[in-house]
């Protein structure tokens, strides 16, 4: 046996037998950090990093709050001027840093590379070279993400990363190897994005976020096997059409109410809609999908409470025949508890119905202790086997909700009640949960807990989380 530094044998350690490329691929489920950081491990370890296979950059601000800790006793204007400071420095610090490791890194190909830093058009000759970097190297998913801590319109006053279509350094051609393409705060033209798409024989995952340059969406072509697609928060888009994707599965749109054509579409069994426009005239921007009502299996919609009890008050609901989960996401605005029954509608109107999922927003939320309970009429849903309400803070709403899908779901098993505030994707964003988030959900838990084991029957699984 060859003894080596620290007590321990070479033939103790199983990897050391095993080839470069398994041990590379086992280093790229690790974060880029971790993964050079094996390097000090042994001389077999050393460098391996460098062919890993997936390429992660993610820029988290967590920094800040550190940095600006120690500078509590300067006014509130010198704070921001340092913090601009600081976030200035910290984001070129990342360049470079990212500029590093593409130099060092030796492998021909990679699966994954993935940017997620807060960057603008004034680090344009940077971000080309990264695109350029994962394209030559037949790249199979995609993503750059150029302001990763927001989740809806991004703010004017940033000039955002302009994709340009054939550049000095990346041609349309080159993003052939794509399956996977996600493009958020990057500025991109329809007649780019359909250039693209047109020249990506493999892409079956595509989704834009957040781009002022598009402003006319079209797709038309059997051949595409795009099965994924995402339009969301493009504030200055106004008109999409979706013609032929014979392989299309899913499709999610998010933004303002505009022009939208959707046809020949066999697959399509998946669709999420949702925009503070399209909230207040749901009744009428729903049917702009009427083609594919009837293939319908998942349906996903941004609501809001001025459905309220008549739900469609002024059209009949459209019919889902097929849909077996239905996902609709509302806010309680001014912590109002208004009745939800109205969201029944949509319920009735899927016969084959297995699983509905409710997802509240909290805003400052309150129980009315004078409005009675509502009751809807009697609805028979002899296929819905699951509740979810997330959201749950125990208003009359919620409990009236519970009760009608008591008395009319007569093959209900489960019910899931997650009683936090869904406002935020705390996990996802890394935002910091306030001591005040922390207590609302406590006392939204033990509410739950006091409202409904008192009436949920034996035979009905409750899941309070």
């Amino acid at each position: 046996m060859q003894r080596v530094e620290g007590g321990y044998y070479l033939d103790q350690d199983p990897t050391i037998q095993l080839p470069d490329e398994i041990l590379a691929y086992i280093l790229s489920f690790l974060t880029l950090k971790d993964a050079i950081a094996t390097s000090v491990l042994s001389k077999r370890w050393k460098g391996l990093w460098a062919f890993v296979t997936r390429l992660h950059f993610d820029h988290k601000i967590s920094w800040l709050d550190d940095d600006l800790i120690i500078m509590k006793e300067k006014s509130a204007s010198e704070r921001q001027i340092v913090a601009k400071k600081l976030e200035a420095e910290n984001t070129d610090r990342f360049v470079r840093q990212v500029n590093r490791v593409l130099k060092l890194h030796k492998s021909p190909t990679i699966e994954e590379f993935r940017v997620c830093v807060e960057l603008d058009e004034n680090y344009k000759i940077n971000i080309d070279e990264w695109l350029k970097f994962a394209l030559t190297r037949r790249v199979q998913r995609l993503e750059l993400y150029m302001a990763w801590h927001h989740i809806g319109p991004l703010p004017r006053s940033r000039r955002p990363y302009n994709l340009v279509l054939p550049s000095e350094t990346v041609s349309v051609s080159d993003f052939k190897s794509l399956k996977s393409l996600h493009l958020k705060a990057v500025d991109v033209s329809g007649q780019v994005l359909e250039n693209i798409l047109a020249n990506c024989p493999v892409l079956e995952r595509f989704a834009v976020h957040g781009s002022l340059e598009l402003k006319t969406f079209k797709l038309a072509s059997p051949s595409l096997v795009l099965k994924y697609l995402e339009i969301s928060w493009c504030s200055n888009l106004n008109s999409i059409e979706i013609c032929n994707l014979t392989n299309l599965v899913r499709f999610g749109y998010r933004g303002p109410d505009m022009n939208l054509r959707l046809n020949n579409v066999p697959r399509l069994v998946e669709l999420s809609i949702s925009g503070r426009q399209i909230q207040q005239s749901m009744p009428d921007f729903l049917p702009k999908f009427s083609s594919c009502f009837s293939q319908l299996e998942t349906l996903e919609l941004d609501v809001n409470q001025v459905m309220e009890f008549g739900g469609f008050r002024h059209v009949r609901p459209p019919e889902f025949p097929n849909l077996r989960k239905l996902v609709l996401k509302s806010k309680s605005i001014g912590g109002c508890d208004k009745c939800l029954l109205g969201y029944t509608s949509l319920i009735k109107a899927s016969p084959l119905l297995q699983k509905f999922v409710l997802v509240e927003h909290w805003y400052q939320p309150r129980i009315d202790h004078v409005r009675r309970v509502k009751k809807a009429g009697k609805w028979p849903h002899e296929r819905l086997e699951e509740v979810e309400l997330a959201g749950y803070y125990g208003c009359k709403s919620h409990q009236e909700l519970v009760i009608y899908f008591l008395e009319n779901a007569t093959a209900l098993k489960r019910i899931i009640v997650r009683p936090c505030d869904q406002s935020h994707d705390y996990m996802k964003l890394q935002l910091p949960i306030t001591r005040d988030v922390i207590m609302m959900e406590k006392a939204a838990r033990r509410r739950a807990k006091e409202q409904l084991r008192g009436i949920i029957p034996p035979s009905i699984e409750l899941n309070i989380l």
